[in-house]
């Protein structure tokens, strides 16, 4: 989940500042291997590494909280957890109340419905779903402003 939260330049920068390395490099000599290239074709000047390095207090408050978030995400992950097993227990008690042919239908009628809506987690949780909406509202707007030049295009063509 963080891999796709965190952008690469992001996670480049963090590794960067833990390894003091490229922009933040202690010494001459450290750079990342597949970075010197880099730093050498576009001609980085020392004056703007010092730039750089006078971010790196903020840069490494913002790591800290960036690893705060994380760990409560794992802490939030494994109540979740906790509250889906107790989802799972009643599901066992289900299975004491139902015959063999009786749950295997429903089982087999779950298994084919699985990609329905209704039973995606973000229409089940109201928290979810109204984050969903909304960047599928961004989404749409982003998709309204690449296609309405196309359609432009389109009527002054069949005009012609």
């Amino acid at each position: 989940m963080v891999e796709v939260c965190l952008p690469i330049q992001t996670r480049y920068l963090i590794y960067a500042l833990e390894k003091n390395k490229d922009f933040f490099a202690q010494q001459p000599n450290d750079y990342s291997d597949w970075m010197v290239d880099s730093f050498q074709k576009t001609d980085i000047k020392p004056e703007q590494i010092v730039k750089v390095k006078k971010m790196k207090t903020k840069l490494q408050s913002v790591r800290n909280n960036i690893s705060d978030s994380i760990h409560k995400i794992k802490e939030q992950l494994k109540l979740i957890q906790s509250e889906a097993l107790k989802v799972d227990q009643m599901w066992e008690q289900l299975k004491e109340c139902l015959t063999p042919i009786q749950l295997g239908s429903c089982i087999l009628a779950m298994r084919q419905n699985q990609y329905r809506q209704e039973l995606q987690t973000s229409s089940l949780f109201l928290q979810l779903k109204n984050s969903q909406m909304s960047e599928e509202e961004e989404v749409q707007g982003s998709q309204e402003q690449f296609t309405a030049p196309k359609n432009r295009k389109l009527i002054k063509k069949s005009q012609n």
